[in-house]
């Protein structure tokens, strides 16, 4: 293959026509397809994949080293750099695909998406941002535990578009910077890049690790924080300019990046706090990949990667990443349940077919000016803006229908009006995966001299609404110590065996608690309540005993502190997400009747009456006499909605627990011990 070097984009990564005197590199094609078919298959829940999401970050390694190296050589040859054509093949080769995605996502989702409950709205917005290049700061800001799921947000997976966009807009003023700076030293412009990089490499990586310690989502979605990555696999083109080892040395080189990539891919965790520190794995493992292959084409790696099928993986990477997570999406949503594994695959096997399409019939022919639209540097950015205006319009089209048809269906139907906005609950003081520290929540107000503590899990949280509600009726002061996804039977434990995701940060957390209620005891704490998802930490029923053992033992740890101890027991969980499921289904459809409830909690409920049986002074509370009737438990037994999801209270549920805690409470606090 003796043409020009074309790397198609894939999630956005830096590819754009080179000059004819740089040869065809198959293998880079190659590591797009590991990368693409890593991401694919992770969103697809496939086994084996835990650690594909950082196929992501192989694609940032790509764009760093072909695009500084495209712009470096044209300053060494020009001593400038055209924007001009440089915005043009971006646009080229990037706005068509995403084009025919986006209006195709669009309307699917008219047709999937419901306007009551916003999921038209908050897709309207999500293009908006992915077409003004900002997805990752508008996903930054509106996903989370209890913030719209991005399973269902169709174009979650475009904040790495936006990522490599902003690296588009910066990254050739900083080669012609460096440029500019090199004829002022009196040097070349390829050492004041190199130096560029560097400074920009160990920056954005101090910052990152920093960040990702405090503010994990911060440092995932943004630019700033993931600069290091694209600077990695810059230096590569620094690197082939020095003197090369001997082949073994390169070829060996790239065997070990494959390794790593592959790894990486393999047995990451996605539990564990990224990019941080851990990103250095797959970014420096992709870095030696393309150096070992780059600078020994012939090696195992090299030939490895450049099968056939590998470089037809990597022609059609870019569009794959495009449609396989709206696909995914939509029939989710459609469906109101998890894809089963069959379900997903087939879907990803028809975004290959779409992204073969899209490959063959848009971005092949645009590339090689086969349609005059796009042939110049003028028509290109011109097409590219009036597709950019055509999707905003369209988009806020789409969006204040969606408001008018939601309030209009409102105004007509009390039950559906619950629905448009359903009152979530508080999460200000809420700790969320990775931890960090009690002090880590900013906005998180507690009191200084709480006589009762909440702790648990969001399950936990979910009650402060109706916790509070009593606690200033009598008054008292209340503080909340809970984290996403950890219950409080997780203390730090003396045995060895291995143990799932995140575990390790829960059981520091519930150290970290317990050590607070020992030193607020002393300044008048009373009681403690303890809440979690109960079911969801014991899969099966021989988990029970060892899970009860532990519950026992925080529920002991909290007596000798000196403390009551209320637990609360578990919310009927319903069959599908409320909300979603009310707006397109009958309530009937949408309710878990009370006998399975009863049947789906019976072990929680009587491993808590156990310990309360053990122990003294523990007060059991149960949902279910106030949320369920003699025959269901429903989300919207009248007009109010009572969930949050299909296992969170939203406000008005956890108030309506208030009748059970004003008893509980009361007696925990009634005297001092």
């Amino acid at each position: 293959m003796n043409e020009p070097y074309r790397p198609p984009a894939d999630m956005g990564a830096g590819s754009r026509p080179a000059p004819a005197s740089l040869p065809y590199r198959p293998h880079i094609d190659g590591l797009r397809a590991i990368a693409v078919a890593a991401v694919v298959l992770y969103h697809a829940g496939m086994p084996g994949f835990s650690g594909g999401f950082v196929g992501v970050d192989v694609f940032f390694v790509i764009s760093g080293y072909l695009i500084t190296g495209l712009l470096l050589r044209e300053v060494e040859a020009t001593g400038d750099i055209s924007l001009r054509n440089f915005a043009a093949r971006r646009i080229r080769r990037l706005a068509p695909a995403m084009f025919v995605v986006l209006a195709c996502t669009l309307v699917a989702g008219m047709f999937v998406l419901s306007p009551i409950n916003g999921e038209q709205q908050a897709l309207a917005k999500s293009m908006i941002a992915t077409v003004a290049l900002s997805a990752n700061v508008y996903f930054w800001l509106n996903t989370g535990y209890f913030q719209p799921s991005g399973d269902t947000q169709p174009l979650l997976h475009t904040w790495s578009l936006s990522v490599e966009e902003q690296f588009y807009l910066v990254w050739p003023w900083l080669i012609l910077g460096a440029a500019m700076l090199a004829t002022r030293l009196r040097c070349t412009p390829s050492r004041t890049s190199a130096w560029m990089l560097g400074t920009v490499f160990v920056v954005s990586f101090a910052a990152c690790v920093a960040v990702t310690s405090k503010v994990p989502a911060m440092a995932f979605y943004l630019t700033p924080l993931r600069a290091w990555e694209f600077a990695a696999g810059g230096a590569v083109v620094f690197l082939l300019r020095a003197p090369l080892p001997n082949p073994l040395a390169l070829g060996a080189m790239a065997l070990i990046g494959l390794a790593g990539v592959l790894g990486s891919i393999r047995f990451l965790d996605p539990a564990q706090p990224f990019p941080g520190w851990i990103a250095l794995l797959p970014v420096a493992a992709s870095a030696l990949l393309i150096y070992g292959c780059e600078a020994r084409a012939s090696g195992i790696a090299a030939r490895l990667l450049s099968l056939r099928v590998m470089v037809l993986g990597g022609l059609i990477s870019y569009s794959l990443y495009l449609w396989h997570w709206p696909l995914l999406t939509l029939v989710r949503v459609a469906s109101l349940e998890e894809l089963g594994l069959k379900a997903a695959l087939a879907l990803c096997a028809l975004s290959v077919v779409l992204a073969w399409l899209t490959y063959r019939f848009v971005e092949d022919p645009i590339r090689r000016g086969g349609y005059a639209l796009m042939a110049t540097t003028r028509r290109s950015i011109t097409v590219g803006a009036s597709m950019a205006i055509v999707l905003v319009v369209a988009s806020g089209s789409v969006g204040r229908a969606a408001r008018s048809m939601g309030a209009a269906r409102a105004l007509d139907d009390p039950r559906l009006a619950a629905l448009t906005a359903p009152p979530a609950f508080g999460m200000d003081c809420m700790q969320d995966q990775p931890y960090v520290s009690l002090s880590s929540r900013p906005n998180c107000v507690q009191p200084r001299n709480p006589a009762v503590v909440v702790w648990g899990d969001s399950h936990a949280q979910h009650l402060a609404a109706g916790l509070s509600l009593v606690a200033k009726q009598n008054p008292m002061a209340m503080l909340t110590r809970t984290m996403a996804g950890c219950s409080p039977h997780l203390l730090p434990q003396q045995r060895a065996e291995p143990e799932p995701p995140g575990t390790a940060g829960c059981r520091r957390f519930n150290a970290d608690v317990v050590e607070e209620l020992r030193e607020l005891r002393t300044s008048g704490l009373r009681a403690v309540v303890i809440a979690a998802r109960w079911g969801y930490y014991a899969k099966l029923p021989a988990d029970w005993l060892q899970f009860g053992s532990d519950l026992q033992q925080a529920v002991n740890t909290a007596q000798g502190i000196g403390l009551r101890v209320i637990l609360v027991g578990p919310v009927p969980a319903q069959p599908h997400d409320v909300v979603p499921c009310l707006v397109r289904h009958a309530r009937e459809d949408c309710t878990v009747s009370r006998s399975d409830a009863e049947t789906t909690n019976a072990s929680a409920v009587a491993m808590l009456k156990g310990i309360a049986d053990e122990a003294q002074a523990v007060w059991i509370v149960e949902p279910m006499t106030v949320l369920c009737d003699r025959s269901a438990c429903s989300p919207q037994p009248d007009t109010e909605l009572l969930y949050f999801d299909e296992h969170h209270l939203n406000v008005n549920g956890s108030e309506k627990l208030a009748p059970l805690f004003a008893p509980a409470l009361a007696w925990a606090v009634a005297d001092a011990r």
